[in-house]
């Protein structure tokens, strides 16, 4: 018989997913199909909150950052891997849904709600150690960004951008034009990088900022 292992669900992750529920956020628990895109954004899938527990888990003390709160799935994952002393600070630029993920954690003092832009609101608080960069579009991902999505990163800290599609899977009408996400990893010459499949049709990226970029 096949043993099928499978990423455990804190609590505050299922909290955080009935939370979506009731919002109207779109879980979308298989991801993006290629050529074929949900319009809005969607929940962090179990496989890439799983890892972002993970990495959290890693920084004692650290200090963790989320771009794109959405309903709080990913928020939560971070907040379960939490270790002694460590934060996390995640920004929503929609009202709603800020306001709702502040009442989920209204009780953890090592995790900081707040309404904005991550474009300006993240800085204040950064750099971080950890950073989930999910919201803002690919316009926020323009080369005249990544000085900025570089300095919120410490130097050997790790960006995480997920919900790619890998390149074997793209559409057609896709050839030939750069994407933002795999620009900014592998073209920006301010992280060391590689892609990860979560997924068989579902890829994220590690970025490990390198010295010295700016």
């Amino acid at each position: 018989m096949r043993i099928r292992y499978e990423p455990e669900i804190p609590q505050l992750v299922t909290a955080a997913k009935r939370l979506a529920a009731t919002l109207g956020f779109d879980l979308r628990p298989h991801g993006n199909v290629a050529g074929n895109h949900a319009p809005g954004p969607s929940a962090c899938l179990d496989e890439v909150g799983s890892l972002l527990m993970v990495l959290a888990a890693t920084r004692q003390g650290g200090r963790m950052g989320e771009a794109g709160t959405g309903a709080g799935v990913g928020t939560a994952w971070m907040a379960s891997g939490l270790r002694s002393g460590a934060t996390l600070v995640t920004v929503e630029i929609d009202p709603e849904l800020a306001t709702a993920a502040e009442r989920l954690y209204s009780e953890r003092d090592d995790v900081e709600v707040v309404q904005g832009d991550w474009l300006n609101a993240l800085s204040p608080r950064g750099p971080f150690d950890v950073l989930f960069l999910d919201g803002g579009g690919s316009e926020a991902l323009s080369p005249s960004n990544w000085p900025l999505i570089a300095s919120l990163v410490v130097p050997g800290g790790i960006l995480v951008l997920d919900d790619l599609t890998p390149e074997r899977l793209w559409p057609e009408s896709w050839w030939g034009k750069p994407d933002p996400k795999r620009e900014l990893a592998f073209r920006s010459g301010r992280f060391r990088s590689t892609e990860l499949l979560v997924r068989p049709d579902v890829a994220l990226l590690l970025a490990v900022r390198s010295d010295g970029a700016e």
